[in-house]
């Protein structure tokens, strides 16, 4: 009778793993990786231990705002910059679709005799969908809007790829780039549109 009861204790420690306990990863195991999950489990997996907000901001925009205030310094000899700050937040809805929204204040000052200064400010909106199914991290392909509040400049609109990496710190990087279409008011009349991303973040 003793040996019956070890030998159906310790069948209860082998299966107990195999039923799913120890497919879920622990809280506190970082990035999710979704491809050790069992395809049953993804979705409550993922609901239950994905980050699913993400903080972030494009290097890129205050590099290719240096870029013209270095030229227009070294050519006309006057003192310039111009700083552009995109803040975005993207929040996850699925393990395969997420939205974002963008806030970009722009600021540009130039001394030449006297100093006069200028600022701008935009937004923008788009969606990406994930093929990994492990959103907030994985190849994704998207869209973006984006409308200059004042200036009222005009209306862009791009389609974006992408990847996104997820760290232990929670930190990440966002690579990307897109083309689009952008309607100005200046001209009245259709522009392409081009960006590259090279986004900074916090996931939480």
């Amino acid at each position: 009778m003793k040996k019956s009861l070890a030998a159906r204790f310790v069948a209860v420690l082998v299966l107990l793993p195999r039923v799913g306990l120890a497919q879920t990863p622990a809280a506190d195991a970082g990035p999710l990786n979704i491809d050790t999950v069992v395809a049953e489990q993804r979705d409550q997996v993922w609901e239950a231990r994905a980050k699913k907000n993400d903080v972030n901001i494009n290097l890129l925009q205050l590099i290719a705002g240096a870029i013209p205030s270095l030229i227009a310094s070294s050519l006309f000899g006057s003192a310039s910059s111009i700083g552009s700050l995109p803040i975005e937040y993207e929040r996850a809805l699925s393990r395969g679709l997420s939205v974002f929204g963008l806030l970009q204040p722009t600021i540009g000052v130039v001394t030449a005799g006297r100093t006069a200064s200028g600022l701008g400010f935009g937004i923008g909106l788009g969606a990406r969908a994930y093929f990994s199914g492990n959103a907030l991290q994985g190849f994704w392909l998207g869209g973006e809007g984006d409308v200059p509040i004042s200036p009222p400049l005009g209306i862009s609109a791009r389609v974006e790829s992408g990847y996104n990496f997820m760290f232990s710190t929670n930190l990440t990087l966002s690579l990307g780039g897109g083309l689009g279409l952008t309607y100005s008011t200046t001209i009245n009349g259709f522009v392409p549109a081009g960006g590259l991303r090279i986004a900074l973040g916090y996931a939480f």
